[in-house]
């Protein structure tokens, strides 16, 4: 008996089928023997796949993706100051900041001053860090912390802690506490804002299985609010590490000595100078009668800026008793706002005494 084939549906696709009589066995008369015709048999033949043209595509990691857009805008930092849209006083180029970098990283400046800002930003952060996560506690927890201090809190939150410097210089002087407030300041309101919502978003599913498992208030505060509130803590600790950095440079460009925001300050400072005149040994001296005798300009700094630029014309070697020597002397006390009369009267009391 001949074959003959059918197309069966399976499944998106259709396949052939092949449909194949039985083949009756010996001794026992096929269909045309008169005997009952026997059931089909189904076979599926499964179809060679068409071959697809595979591409390989080289998979870039995540960390190379992501250091893209810094590379990119480095290199347009640096093409933008090539072209001189800004002077090199305005905005320096990539490569001046490194050449200057380098240059103090092998005086030992910037080492000793990166330090010094960096102990400043670890109290801080300490303290700023400890006061927001015992503050958010308080006031996730309980109602009355909630009531009575979270209002306290958002209030403050809207003061510009920079504004806060001359009240903090008035409060803790002009050493180091100003500069350590003012960070852990700065650093208190993201933790204590990022962790106290964390608080109060904690699944309240979790909070009955920490109970149906029998823990206490105790054990359900430390084994799932405050792990549950993790990822809000350290959202708020990543904020708290920029303002940081940012409040200590502008609390040290103020009133420091020393420290990576003096050394900004201090570089803006001779830059302006030697934008001014020509590079030169710059002598600095609270005594008028010592600028008139050694220098050959003399500039009065006023918070940093330059309020006076007065030239020094005499002729060395230079005598204090010469008339000369005695107008600029007078001109420049008199620039200061000093009362001469007075501050001789002064100088001889104190010689009397």
């Amino acid at each position: 008996m001949a074959d003959h084939a059918t197309v069966a549906s399976h499944g998106a696709g259709t396949l052939p089928v092949a449909t194949v009589a039985p083949q009756p066995p010996a001794g026992i008369a096929g269909p045309g023997d008169g005997t009952a015709q026997g059931s089909a048999q189904l076979v599926l033949i499964r179809p060679a796949r068409a071959k697809r043209r595979r591409f390989t595509i080289t998979r870039v990691p995540r960390l190379a993706r992501r250091a893209v857009g810094p590379i990119a805008a480095v290199a347009l930092w640096q093409l933008v100051c090539s072209e001189r849209v800004f002077t090199s006083f305005e905005v320096a180029s990539p490569a001046a900041v490194f050449d200057a970098g380098r240059q103090m990283a092998s005086q030992g400046v910037l080492a000793s001053n990166l330090l010094i800002s960096l102990q400043r930003v670890a109290e801080g952060l300490v303290l700023g860090v400890g006061a927001g996560v015992f503050l958010a506690v308080l006031c996730g927890l309980f109602w009355v912390g909630e009531d009575l201090i979270d209002p306290v809190i958002q209030a403050f939150r809207a003061v510009p802690i920079l504004g806060l410097v001359p009240l903090v210089i008035i409060w803790f002087g002009v050493g180091e506490t100003p500069k350590v407030f003012l960070i852990a300041l700065g650093c208190l309101f993201p933790i204590y804002l990022n962790t106290y919502a964390a608080i109060r978003n904690v699944d309240n599913k979790l909070v009955e299985a920490g109970r149906t498992f029998g823990l206490n208030r105790l054990g359900l505060i430390f084994q799932v609010i405050l792990p549950g509130a993790l990822p809000g803590f350290l959202v708020g600790l990543r904020f708290a590490l920029v303002a940081s950095w940012i409040i200590d440079v502008v609390a040290e460009e103020i009133n420091a000595q020393s420290g990576l925001g003096y050394l900004i300050n201090q570089h803006t400072l001779l830059q302006a100078l030697c934008a001014r005149h020509r590079p030169a040994v710059l002598l600095v001296t609270h005594d008028v009668q010592e600028a008139v005798l050694l220098a050959d300009r003399a500039v009065v700094l006023t918070e940093g800026k330059i309020t006076l630029d007065v030239p020094v014309g005499l002729p060395r070697p230079r005598d204090p008793a010469e008339p000369a020597f005695q107008e600029l002397r007078t001109r420049l006390l008199v620039e200061l706002g000093v009362d001469e009369p007075r501050l001789a009267a002064a100088a001889a009391k104190a010689r009397a005494t």
